[in-house]
């Protein structure tokens, strides 16, 4: 094989004696060929280092075989983004398609730059990561008919693909968790009140606490998604003030890591003064402190099923839209010590 030239379908199609359609279905998963066939393709495939080209697929089909993830770039929300974006990217190879991302810039319009990438013509669907309630980007995708996905809920959520976490079965078990550890002055630090989950998980949080008869409070000086410096300084003086509790609820791991910060910085110590849950990807609040009590989140599984929603939406844009709420396994028996 000459080393420089870009390797192609015939090249794959050469190496392993099939027939170059036979070797573009297999990278893309077709059903009627064997798995042992589709993992020698691709085998070969990366061995040679095949990529798409996917503007030449475009030309071809009207496809870009390319899929874009539209992704905030505000640091309190990027803990679990490396285990979404893996799966999502894993998920779309096994179809033939390519993830790219595009970055929410925070001095930027997120609906003109959706608009923007929508305009290029080069992504066939978009995943949206971080949706709001009433996100104006879904509104616009479904107004348009592009196609499109979403990691957590809108208000038009039944109308498009999503996944999403069953937040109020969360909250629930979190309180019901605390008060079997003989806790019954419980803070709550929900997601940002502009997502679904918030009231998702407020709800089912408060619907425990009166069943168990013990004080609930959502703490508003600072939400899930705050920047870690405010949270510390709030959670401190809540501290100092005395209106701690004794226990905590945290919806996001940063949140969680900034708070325990300043309950320390006021001598207070989870374990001892109070317990605290925290829902996060992977268990570093957990191995910072053995104290926590850890919710896993499903970042990866999150990723997986929206690949999968991402070509249903291309491959067939009148089917029902995939969707998906997920409860969390964890909580379905008391939570455990990391």
């Amino acid at each position: 094989m000459d080393e420089t030239k870009r390797p192609t379908l015939k090249t794959i199609a050469g190496i392993t004696g099939l027939a170059v359609p036979t070797v573009s279905r297999a990278l893309k998963g077709a059903r009627d060929i064997s798995q042992t066939t589709k993992d020698r393709v691709r085998k070969v495939a990366d061995e040679i280092g095949y990529v798409p080209n996917h503007a030449g697929i475009r030309l071809r089909t009207g496809r870009s075989h390319v899929v874009t993830m539209l992704m905030s770039t505000e640091p309190e929300l990027m803990t679990q983004t490396a285990l979404f974006v893996r799966a999502a990217g894993m998920g779309l190879r096994s179809g033939s398609y390519a993830l790219s991302i595009a970055p929410s810039l925070p001095d930027g319009d997120p609906l003109e730059q959706l608009k923007y990438v929508v305009s290029t013509q080069m992504a066939d669907a978009l995943i949206l990561d971080h949706v709001t309630f009433d996100d104006p980007r879904v509104r616009h995708l479904l107004d348009i008919g592009h196609p499109f996905v979403t990691n957590g809920r809108s208000r038009w959520s039944s109308e498009h693909a999503f996944f999403d976490v069953d937040h109020a079965q969360l909250g629930a078990e979190a309180v019901a968790r605390l008060v079997g550890g003989g806790r019954h002055t419980i803070r709550l630090v929900a997601p940002a009140s502009d997502q679904f989950a918030a009231a998702d998980m407020i709800q089912g949080a408060r619907t425990a606490a009166a069943t168990y008869d013990v004080e609930l409070e959502v703490i508003d000086g600072f939400d899930a998604d705050s920047p870690g410096g405010h949270i510390r300084a709030q959670a401190q003086e809540i501290a100092l003030g005395g209106g701690a509790g004794d226990g905590w609820i945290f919806a996001s791991a940063a949140s969680c890591l900034a708070a325990l910060s300043g309950f320390a910085a006021a001598g207070i110590e989870p374990g001892e003064h109070l317990d605290v849950v925290v829902n996060e990807g992977q268990p570093f609040v957990g191995w910072a402190n053995s104290k926590v009590h850890t919710a896993h989140s499903r970042a990866e599984k999150a990723g997986a099923f929206l690949a999968r929603a991402a070509i249903a939406r291309i491959t067939n844009p009148s089917a029902a839209p995939l969707q998906h709420i997920d409860r969390l396994p964890g909580l379905d028996r008391p939570l455990t010590q990391t």
